[in-house]
C-alpha cells in the first residue's frame, strides 16, 4: 500500500481524490480514492484511520466481491437473453473464471465517513458502457449494479 495521503489533490473536476496501489481485485494501475462531495483537503487527510482500515480489510472481502460480481454477471446474461439482444459477453462459469473480466478502478467514500461504508467501481468487459459498482455499508454488500452504485452513498 502506497502512502495515499501524499497523493491527495483536487482533480480536473474539482473533486478531492487520492491514489493507492493495490494488489487485489485485478487492479493493474493505481486505484483512485474519491472523497465525498464538499470534503476538504484537511478532512481527507484526517480520514487516515477510516481509509487505512478500509484498505487493510479490503483483501478479506475479495471472495465476497467476486461472488457478488458473478451474480450480477448472471443477471446481465439472463436479461440480455430474455430481450433477444445479441451482445458478445465473455463466458464465465463461476466467480473465479469471471475475475479476469473486471478490474477495480475507484473506491468512493461518503462525505460523512464511517467505517465499512464505501463503494467500489469497476471497469468490466461484461458491461463496458456502465461498468459495475458495489456499495457497502457496515462491511456488508448493500447493492450491486452499474458503476453508479459505487458513488450512490447517501
Amino acid at each position: 500500500m502506497s502512502n495515499w495521503k501524499d497523493t491527495v489533490r483536487t482533480d480536473e473536476f474539482d473533486d478531492l481524490v487520492a491514489e493507492v496501489s493495490l494488489n487485489l481485485l485485478q487492479a493493474t494501475e493505481p486505484v483512485r480514492l474519491c472523497f465525498g462531495v464538499d470534503t476538504t483537503l484537511e478532512e481527507a487527510k484526517a480520514a487516515e484511520v477510516v481509509v487505512n482500515e478500509l484498505l487493510q480489510k479490503l483483501p478479506s472481502l475479495e471472495g465476497t466481491i467476486a461472488n457478488a460480481a458473478f451474480k450480477y454477471y448472471q443477471l446481465l446474461v439472463k436479461a440480455l437473453s430474455e430481450y433477444g439482444e445479441s451482445y458478445s459477453l465473455p463466458v464465465a462459469d463461476d466467480a473465479a473464471a469471471l475475475r479476469q473480466f473486471y478490474q477495480l478502478m475507484a473506491i468512493h467514500l461518503p462525505f460523512e465517513l464511517e467505517a465499512g461504508h464505501f463503494g467500489l467501481e469497476f471497469r468490466c468487459e461484461f458491461e463496458e458502457e456502465h461498468g459495475m459498482g458495489i456499495r457497502f455499508r457496515n462491511w456488508q454488500i448493500e447493492e450491486v449494479g452499474d458503476g453508479s452504485e459505487a458513488f450512490s452513498l447517501d
